[in-house]
């Protein structure tokens, strides 16, 4: 079976000038597009934040993984506290 992709767009990447002061919503499910359209990332998880900041704060902070790694790491440590919580 193909992969889905789900991607909703608010605001086209690049229709916008950081001068601008306009923020932008983009939402998608292939990691490797954040890095190139947004200057801040925010990861959500059931309600909560999981990450915050830009993409090369969060790569130096993870020692130099790739984002790919940095968001798949914090979401499994998400779903591992969320089936302790379920389990108990």
């Amino acid at each position: 079976m193909p992969a889905r992709r789900a991607v909703a767009v608010i605001a086209w990447p690049g229709e916008f000038q950081p001068e601008d002061g306009i923020s932008a919503v983009f939402s998608t499910h292939v990691v490797a597009e954040l890095g190139q359209v947004a200057d801040h990332l925010i990861l959500l998880g059931r309600g909560e934040v999981l990450l915050s900041g830009s993409a090369d704060y969060l790569t130096a902070a993870a020692g130099g993984a790739t984002l790919e790694q940095v968001i798949l790491s914090r979401l499994r440590e998400s779903a591992r506290g969320h089936i302790r919580e379920v389990a108990a």
